[in-house]
């Protein structure tokens, strides 16, 4: 599969790919285990056969993955799993959940050059791909096109943003979006954006957002200090935060400590290299910020943990989702607060999130806020009136089980057809 767009792209790729190496090397750092495996990126890997692959990018799209890859080791006794991520946050989560699964390992993906992906599907040889949300690699789907490897996508979403970028250059895209079918959709709109995109639409079709598949909210046991902080004082939670919106954050609390005197905020910074600048914003607000393994308990405590804000969730009744107060991330998971019950507060920026706003809209179970003022006055309401903020989670809740099974069953039987291929 050549074009002159991906020749174009290739020569991009590779002139990028030093840059792309050295950022993500830069977020296992800290972790000597996952620093060890860089050269998985380079398509350095342990050797396979016979297995799926699931391509899943960061931690929002393993966490959707979940239960589809619960499925899928359910109903076939020998079906082995590797599931790929960019993201070492990402890879935490998978050797979390999947670390003693014997059918199940996690490999970094390779970097998009065409030495690397050979390399990676040389020693792997995978059986069929399957890509969850919007992963669009072009050398990728070229070579897996080239060797007949079956390519099918989970979940698809595709933004108003994303869209206007691949539009522009859809005479790169156009070649290998011949290579997955089906892709399997979260929503009409989505749908459409391929169409056009030249996905023909035999091989289209809605299935619905995996995310809202998701019904687990894992235990999270917090410190002697942390517990004794969250059952004497009111306390709310900002989730997936950016550094672009906690000023708004840092105002609004300060608006409600004077209403509730000892209010407490914790915080989770979407990505945990960027804490500092999260922390700095606080603190220039004249609130005092202290981390979770300190014991004395300030206005702010900030949780910068790979793989704690789902279960926090479960210890707060009032819960805001970040990526949402400021344009730019669209939004991040509004279903893992109504998994735990939690009240949920977003704000006004949600391009990502439209099929979970909708569901939540529905059911009366979503607050959305615009101002740092509106946001402290909704978060006073809630936190003086606690069954009012536990009536919003049961409805958040209920939403989310009602619609859950009929997304996973839906997606799977859509997925029976292309998984016969195979075995």
């Amino acid at each position: 599969m050549n074009s002159p767009g991906l020749a174009v792209y290739r020569v991009l790729a590779g002139l990028l790919a030093p840059w792309m190496r050295r950022r993500l090397q830069r977020d296992v750092f800290a972790d000597p285990v996952l620093r060890a495996r860089q050269g998985e990126r380079d398509g350095v890997v342990p050797a396979g056969a016979g297995e799926l692959w699931l391509h899943a990018a960061s931690l929002g799209e393993v966490a959707a993955a979940m239960p589809l890859i619960d499925a899928l080791l359910r109903v076939d006794a020998a079906r082995r799993i590797v599931i790929s991520t960019v993201t070492a946050t990402g890879a935490a989560r998978v050797l979390e959940r999947f670390g003693t699964e014997p059918r199940v390992r996690h490999l970094f993906a390779p970097l998009d050059t065409p030495g690397r992906v050979c390399r990676w599907l040389d020693a792997t040889r995978p059986v069929g791909l399957l890509l969850v949300e919007t992963e669009l690699w072009p050398e990728l789907l070229a070579q897996c096109g080239a060797r007949g490897v079956p390519v099918a996508m989970v979940s698809a979403r595709l933004s108003a943003r994303a869209f206007a970028r691949y539009r522009r250059v859809r005479g790169l895209f156009r070649p290998v979006l011949t290579v997955p079918d089906p892709v399997l959709c979260q929503d009409e709109t989505v749908l459409a954006r391929f169409a056009e995109l030249g996905v023909d639409r035999s091989r289209l079709a809605v299935t619905g957002n995996l995310k809202r598949a998701v019904l687990e909210a894992p235990d999270f046991a917090p410190s002697a200090h942390l517990s004794n902080a969250l059952h004497s004082r009111p306390a709310w939670l900002a989730g997936s935060v950016h550094p672009a919106e906690a000023g708004l954050l840092a105002a609004a609390h300060r608006s409600l400590i004077e209403a509730l005197p000892g209010a407490l905020l914790l915080v989770v910074p979407r990505h945990p290299g960027r804490a500092a600048a999260v922390a700095a914003a606080f603190q220039q607000a004249g609130l005092t910020v202290t981390d979770a393994d300190e014991s004395d308990v300030g206005d702010v405590l900030l949780c910068s943990g790979t793989g704690l804000l789902a279960g926090l969730y479960r210890h707060l009744a009032v819960a805001l989702v970040g990526g949402s107060l400021a344009p730019g991330p669209g939004g991040h998971n509004l279903l893992e607060p109504a998994v735990a019950a939690c009240a949920v507060l977003t704000g006004p920026h949600l391009d990502h999130q439209r099929e979970a706003q909708t569901l939540l809209q529905a059911n009366d179970a979503l607050i959305e806020v615009n101002t740092a003022p509106e946001l402290a006055a909704r978060l006073r309401e809630l936190l003086e009136q606690p069954e009012r903020a536990r009536e919003y989670g049961r409805r958040a809740q209920s939403a989310v089980t009602k619609d859950a099974q009929q997304v996973l069953e839906t997606t799977l039987a859509a997925l029976d057809p292309w998984l016969a291929r195979f075995g």
